[in-house]
């Protein structure tokens, strides 16, 4: 059992109430009655997910409202880099929040024949999009007004995130620039 639960069963059982004792017992039988005791509590909140581009039209919608850049992330599911980029830089930037105003981000695996809605709200292959824009290694990170034209430098591959958030800060950055132009 976590300490932090134990410390306030501990507590609520020195409590002088009876019903507090009595729900608390409750809840403690619970716990060991069921593998909830073998287990590590949930966090709470949901860990984010990378989203998904499903719709290239809507995400440029969006991106119009809210004046950022779209970062297109083209990862491919046995590239170790996307992994360890993922793990590194974009789920700590997910679900640190202080990206949401700044950037939409949408995942396409280069290589997938899963069709997403194109700017022209047309069916398009993930790997079609991929060769528009010209990505030939993974990962790549593009970004692009809601035109779908590129804003800013490119960046490609992954080593570590030493300086990765420089870059990407960067980038971020004189998209938006590029952007009020």
């Amino acid at each position: 059992m976590p300490m932090r639960l134990l410390k306030i069963c501990l507590i609520a059982l020195n409590s002088r109430s009876l019903g507090q004792r009595a729900f608390l017992a409750l809840i403690f039988y619970g716990f060991l009655t069921t593998d909830l005791f073998l287990s590590p509590l949930p966090a709470v909140g949901a860990e984010p997910e990378i989203p998904v581009l499903k719709s290239l039209a809507n995400s440029a919608r969006t991106a119009e409202k809210m004046s950022v850049p779209i970062m297109l992330y083209f990862a491919d599911i046995d590239c170790s880099y996307c992994l360890k980029l993922e793990k590194e830089v974009l789920m700590p930037m997910l679900r640190g929040g202080d990206y949401e105003q700044r950037v939409l981000l949408g995942k396409i695996d280069w290589r997938s024949a899963d069709v997403v809605e194109d700017l022209d709200n047309t069916s398009l292959e993930q790997r079609l999009l991929s060769e528009r824009y010209g990505v030939t290694v993974t990962p790549t990170l593009v970004f692009i007004g809601p035109d779908g034209r590129e804003v800013a430098e490119r960046i490609l591959g992954f080593r570590s995130a030493d300086f990765f958030w420089y870059y990407l800060d960067q980038r971020i950055n004189s998209s938006r620039v590029e952007l009020e132009r």
